[in-house]
Parts: C-alpha cells; structure tokens; sequence
C-alpha cells in the first residue's frame, strides 16, 4: 500500500479484494501490524488514519467475517483428517488439473472434478472423494463460467500450489474462531471510515452469508457501506468467470461512480437473486426481518447439508 501511494503521488487508490484478500486489508485499515521491534501485534489509531486518507473505496468478495458453529465443528479442513496436508494436496490436485481441458465445458468440469476426486481415492477416502465432489460445487458454481474461464484457471492453477504450512495455520486459526495465538480478535477489526461494497454468495461453502451478515450488523457499519448476497454464487465465481463480470462487475463500477447511492439501490433491487443491506443509523431497525430469515435460512441449509455429509460416512463405515 506504501508502495503504490508512493508510486502515484499520494493520489487516493482503490483496493479489490477476494477472500483472505478482504481479511487482511480489512485488518490493514483497521492500524492492525506487526511490530518489527517487539514482535508484539498492534492496533495503531495513526496508522488506521492513514490508511483511510489514502484509500478511496474498497470492494471485498468472500471474506469469511466469521464462520457459523456447524462449520467451525465440522470444517472443510476437518473432513481431510488432523493432517493439513490432505487438504493442501486435495486442493493443489484440483488446482493442476489438465491445462489441455477441451473444447467442451461438460470435459472441463470432469477435469477438475475427477483429478480432486482420485486424490482423495489415493488418500484412502472413498466417501470423502463422494463428498469433495460436493464441496468443489460450494468453492465454485461451474454454471457461472465459461469454458475460457476454466482453462484460464486450470492454465493459472499449474503454476500456483496452497502451502500445506498455511493450511496448518489456518486451520488453527479458523478453529479458534478468527483469534490469533496472541489474543487479537479479527472479526473486531474494522474501519468504517471507508466506503465498502461487501459481496457475497450463498452458495459459497468457505465464506457464510449469514454469518457474515450478522457480523456486518453488529459492527455497526456506516451509510457508505453496502452489503449484498447473491443467490447464484459460490465462492470462487464472485470475482472470476462470465457471469460475474455480466452480474456483479456492473455493479462494483457503478458503486466507484456513485457510492452507496439510491441508484445503486435500485440496481441491486432489480439485479435477480441479489438482497442488499446498507449501513447507517437505522440499520438494526429496517433489517432484523432481513437478518434473521438470512440468518435462519443459511443455519439450516448448513446444517441439513452436514448432516447428509454425516449420514454418507456412517452409511460407510456400517457398510464396512
């Protein structure tokens, strides 16, 4: 960020951010840094200022404010064993799936999906490589990209692995509900003196909509803040493919021109399958219906798709 302030002459910037990507400017701009001196983990009021005079908008895809208690109980990283590197070698499989994938969408999805599918077979995990099968459709709906699009990621993926070293890290991380080993609570910081455009998709199995949802509640955002789920989105499409640049990059452009304007409401209104809050003083009080349906909906989509997840490992272990 010092870098390309000092770059452009101190000219106010736009940050992207997808994933982690959210996580951890949002944590930037809240004066969260590592102290080189002391090692200590510091929040910094000056640093928080700085940031937001150099910082103009920013736009976050998928980053999992806070995971519910079925997710954090029964985890992605969790089906793969106490071993990170099941999942890092599971992900880093569908990663390098053929770049050569064929003219056909229909060879590319079984590309991704059978090399994901037959490392897990290798690992000894039949039923798990049923239920990776599932999960791949919560990391990206297929249906929102083009055949390009999957060779572009599949050509990118081959070059690009997970570090089973972060994976072990995350999973620690995550397990202690978004709290570093040195106390710091994540999911508190924040920086409100930024106009934000937060976007999510309730198909995404890594990032929860309604936690999410929750949490841009109760930290109480401001009315240049917007929050919109997507019905048809999972968590990989929010930023890559088709449809996101025919469905949602008209919007992002549409709020770096306006803001959180009565415009943009409307467009989002009239945008299918998409629900938007947006923040200020009367939040609470023209969204808890909102919410908590949100809230409820997502509770028990999770819940009933673990416990199907569940049933297939018993129904295996019974058959064994």
């Amino acid at each position: 960020v010092k870098h390309v302030v000092k770059s452009s002459s101190g000219e106010q910037f736009v940050y992207h951010g997808h994933s982690m990507g959210h996580m951890v400017f949002e944590n930037y701009t809240a004066g969260f840094y590592l102290d080189p001196k002391t090692g200590e983990r510091k929040v910094d009021p000056k640093r928080k200022a700085w940031v937001s005079k150099h910082v103009k908008a920013a736009i976050y895809h998928g980053g999992p404010a806070d995971f519910t208690h079925n997710q954090k109980k029964f985890s992605v990283l969790k089906l793969m064993g106490s071993n990170p590197d099941r999942f890092a070698n599971v992900f880093n499989s569908m990663l390098n799936s053929r770049t050569k994938i064929g003219p056909e969408k229909a060879e590319a999805v079984k590309s991704i999906r059978a090399d994901a599918t037959n490392k897990m077979m290798e690992l000894g995990k039949p039923v798990l490589a049923k239920v990776l099968d599932k999960i791949i459709g919560g990391i990206m709906d297929l249906n929102n990209m083009s055949v390009e699009d999957l060779k572009f990621l599949m050509h990118h993926g081959s070059s690009n692995g997970v570090s089973h070293e972060l994976v072990a890290s995350m999973n620690d991380f995550v397990a202690r509900g978004y709290v570093s080993e040195a106390g710091v609570d994540f999911t508190k910081l924040k920086n409100h003196d930024i106009p934000q455009f937060l976007i999510y998709g309730k198909k995404d199995a890594l990032a929860s909509s309604p936690e999410a949802t929750k949490n841009f509640i109760v930290n109480a955002p401001t009315e240049r803040q917007m929050f919109v789920t997507f019905d048809q989105f999972s968590h990989l499409d929010l930023a890559f493919g088709s449809e996101y640049e025919k469905v949602i990059l008209p919007l992002e452009n549409q709020f770096l021109k306006e803001g959180v304007s009565e415009q943009l409401r409307y467009s989002v209104a009239n945008t299918k399958g998409a629900t938007y809050l947006v923040g200020g003083g009367d939040l609470n009080l023209r969204c808890v219906k909102y919410a908590k349906n949100l809230l409820n909906n997502g509770r028990k989509a999770f819940k009933d798709s673990t416990a199907k997840v569940k049933k297939l490992i018993m129904d295996s272990k019974i058959g064994k």
